[in-house]
């Protein structure tokens, strides 16, 4: 008997030997590096230093800055009463844990450092996220195999392992949360199927389960419930016999899907009202990045030559032109698939830092991926038999797959910068194997992410300067906590996207006998919360001269304030003279 379906099963084999090989040649002691920290180190605090409410962060601290995992602790932040508290929510952790215990058996076994941190862990977690890319692609030809024929649908996982940067976030850097949201998107449209295919309890339980892990992943993402609330939906009054159908019949197996569902919550509940008193919290303090629903990055997420989707992968283009082959072909997923991948993309762009870190692409959209992808599969069927349109389609998919391709080669050589790349610097790398020449002069502002400013080339020819405060002296005799405090608008200095503040002065101290000098503090404040904050210690050299240098970060709003202050902690006596606040503001 001959096995049926093989086309789709030769791609499918094909992406998971490719996954296996590239993964596993490529494991870096910096998986757990930047957020994934944050998702991870519930483990080690929990089962390395049994110490699962974070009171105490020596040990992060440790780690993070000898292995180089992340510039700052911005992983951890501050609850009510100022003890540590976990920025990140546990969905991630969840997932991590089963091979984490693994990594955590080998460790003892084959006497390896039971630290979460050494070479069993870092293979066992990059093992976990191999499994769950496997099982996703797996589970997705298993579903587009009800829909198309086997022919598109090798096609169609060929796509999105290839021609769209899932070539990076489903692989190297597979254990960020795009990877797992992808997998849990291609199951909730799994269980979607089954669930309308035979309408059982424990197709509805595993909806509310896969439901609140994703929201527990990335809280954003609450509204996968969507697909299969819309699925099999034509009309509003289909919406509304599906929900009365839907509690009449199913009450059952709905009051089930809440047990459970609060039962997977319950630790993530308790732990915020342990440390907070509240059994609902938003741990995610960060005035810098945030949601900002009335700006909308829709061109840049799209054309930015910094991370546009359409840019780096041009493929995606299908998948756009999909949504309206999708509609012609079937309309009973189509709002589904429409609504939730309208509202994801747009809350996606809505994130004031757009270009999502050093992502290859427009990083967060892959996990529309399972979804988008049935539209270019109707786009695919629609075209057989016509042999014109046939070879423009997999002329133009065979480009752009190779132009993503080596784009991502780019990327991974850092020949495409993954931070700072502009349409200048893009064109004089296209195609190029090697770093275009006085490349910093073509790439955005170099924002380190240590605690050094970096002066621009040129810096004069490039800013013009202006005098913000000029003092000639200052004694403090009165002890106060916070002095010299000047704030000012962005926008009043500027409408370019950022500045530099450079602070002067000479410093000296009545008492000689100091403990702890003053602090100088330069910062943004968005509503009495401050972000892109620098220290400086106000100790002087051995002149007494301080100079000390502020770069805005990346912008919420230009309205947001420019705070500058010496914090006074020990309330010690301290002259300042000739201060000079100056202000460089770029001129082009």
């Amino acid at each position: 008997m001959l096995m049926r379906n093989t086309k789709s099963l030769y791609a499918l084999l094909f992406i998971i030997l490719v996954l296996f090989v590239w993964r596993f040649t490529h494991i870096t002691t910096q998986e757990f590096s930047w957020d994934v920290l944050g998702y991870y180190m519930y483990l080690p605090a929990t089962f390395v230093y049994q110490d699962p409410l974070l009171t105490d962060i020596q040990w992060l601290s440790k780690e993070v800055f000898e292995r180089g995992l992340s510039g700052t602790l911005y992983m951890v932040t501050t609850a009510p009463d100022g003890s540590n508290m976990y920025f990140f929510l546990m969905g991630m952790a969840f997932l991590y844990l089963p091979f984490f215990l693994i990594g955590h058996f080998f460790a003892y076994v084959l006497g390896y450092p039971m630290d979460g941190f050494s070479a069993p862990y870092l293979f066992s977690m990059v093992l976990g996220a191999v499994c769950y890319t496997t099982f996703a692609f797996i589970l997705l030809r298993k579903i587009l195999l009800n829909f198309f024929q086997d022919r598109t649908v090798a096609v169609l996982l060929l796509f999105i392992a290839f021609a769209t940067n899932a070539i990076n976030h489903l692989a190297i850097k597979d254990l960020e949360t795009v990877n797992y949201l992808f997998f849990f998107v291609t199951l909730m449209v799994y269980f979607t199927v089954k669930w309308h295919e035979n309408p059982k309890d424990k197709y509805l339980v595993a909806i509310g389960i896969v439901t609140t892990i994703t929201t527990l992943i990335k809280p954003s993402e609450v509204f996968i419930f969507l697909i299969p609330v819309l699925w099999n939906v034509r009309s509003l009054k289909d919406l509304q016999n599906k929900i009365v159908l839907l509690f009449i019949k199913h009450r059952k197996g709905l009051i089930y899907t809440a047990i459970i569902v609060f039962i997977i919550c319950l630790p993530q509940m308790a732990y915020w009202y342990y440390k907070t008193g509240k059994p609902i919290y938003d741990s995610y303090k960060n005035p810098g990045v945030g949601i900002d629903w009335w700006n909308p990055h829709i061109i840049p997420a799209l054309f930015s030559f910094r991370k546009g989707w359409l840019i780096y992968t041009p493929a995606a283009i299908f998948m756009i032109i999909g949504l309206y082959f999708l509609w012609k072909k079937n309309r009973n997923i189509a709002l589904a698939i429409s609504v939730y991948a309208g509202i994801s993309f747009f809350i996606m762009v809505s994130w004031t830092e757009w270009w999502y870190g050093a992502g290859y692409s427009f990083r967060p959209v892959v996990t529309l991926y399972p979804i988008l992808i049935f539209g270019v599969g109707y786009l695919i069927e629609s075209i057989q038999g016509n042999k014109l349109k046939q070879a423009m389609f997999y002329g133009f998919l065979l480009l752009f797959t190779a132009l993503n391709i080596f784009q991502y080669w780019q990327f991974r050589e850092n020949i495409i910068h993954p931070y700072r790349t502009t349409f200048e610097y893009y064109k004089a790398a296209f195609l190029k194997t090697r770093i275009p020449t006085n490349a910093d002069e073509l790439l955005l502002l170099d924002r380190s992410f240590s605690e050094e400013i970096i002066l621009p080339n040129n810096f004069n020819s490039k800013y013009d300067s202006i005098i913000w405060l000029k003092q000639p002296a200052f004694q403090e005799l009165a002890q106060e906590e916070f002095l010299l405090e000047n704030w000012k608008s962005f926008e009043d200095f500027t409408d370019k996207d950022h500045l530099f503040v450079k602070w002067s002065g000479k410093i000296s101290y009545p008492d000689t006998n100091l403990v702890e000098f003053p602090l100088l503090s330069m910062s943004m404040d968005r509503d009495g919360s401050l972000y892109g904050y620098r220290y400086y210690s106000l100790h002087g050299n051995e002149e007494g001269k301080v100079e000390a240098w502020f770069l805005t970060p990346e912008l919420r709003s230009k309205k947001d304030k420019i705070r500058v202050q010496v914090w006074n902690s020990k309330k010690s006596r301290i002259q300042i003279s000739d201060l000079e606040i100056k202000v460089y503001t770029p001129i082009k």
